[in-house]
This record gives structure tokens, C-alpha cells and sequence, in this order.
């Protein structure tokens, strides 16, 4: 596979970030939400919940073993305790991304 094959693939699998609600915060807003344990403003937090591409997000936090930030607004200490994407969207009441 070349490089820009590599490059390619990467780019559609995780195209969904594009569409993410939190990529219009400023920079230390997003490091606040991504990269640390302690709760984000509730603004920012507030964000997660109306975010379109929120499912896709919890999921990447599972199949990426991310220990930190809070992705789709869940806290890093909750995704493991449910353990599962499944679990947290059973949780949150939220339907699971569409598997195409």
C-alpha cells in the first residue's frame, strides 16, 4: 500500500471528525474537552449533546482505547465503568452510529 493509499484510507475512516460540534471551539477549549480528566465548562460540555457525529465519537474513545478527555461528552472514569459503546448509548437514551 503507498503512502498515499495509507493517507487516503485514513482521511475516509475518519471523515465524521470534520463534521464534529467541538472543531468550531478555540484551541484551548478543545484541549480542555479532549486531552483532560476534569470536567470541561458546561458550555463546552453542552456541545457534546447536540453534536451530530456524538456516536461516532464515544465509539472512538472504545475502539481507540482513549483513557483521557471527554469524548462525546462522556468522562473517561464513565466510559469505564459502562465498559462499552453500547452501554453508554443505552445510558444516554441515544441510538448507535449507522454501521455503513
Amino acid at each position: 500500500m503507498t503512502f498515499y493509499a495509507v493517507l487516503q484510507a485514513a482521511s475516509e475512516q475518519y471523515a465524521w471528525m470534520s463534521h464534529a460540534s467541538c472543531r468550531t471551539l478555540p484551541r484551548d477549549a478543545q484541549t480542555l474537552l479532549l486531552f483532560y480528566n476534569t470536567p470541561p465548562p458546561p458550555d463546552i460540555l453542552e456541545l457534546c449533546s447536540s453534536c451530530p457525529v456524538r456516536t461516532e465519537c464515544i465509539t472512538y474513545a472504545f475502539d481507540h482505547h482513549v483513557e483521557h478527555g471527554w469524548l462525546g461528552g462522556v468522562s473517561p472514569t464513565r466510559r469505564r465503568e459502562l465498559g462499552s459503546p453500547q452501554a453508554v448509548f443505552d445510558v444516554l437514551g441515544i441510538d448507535p452510529p449507522d454501521p455503513s
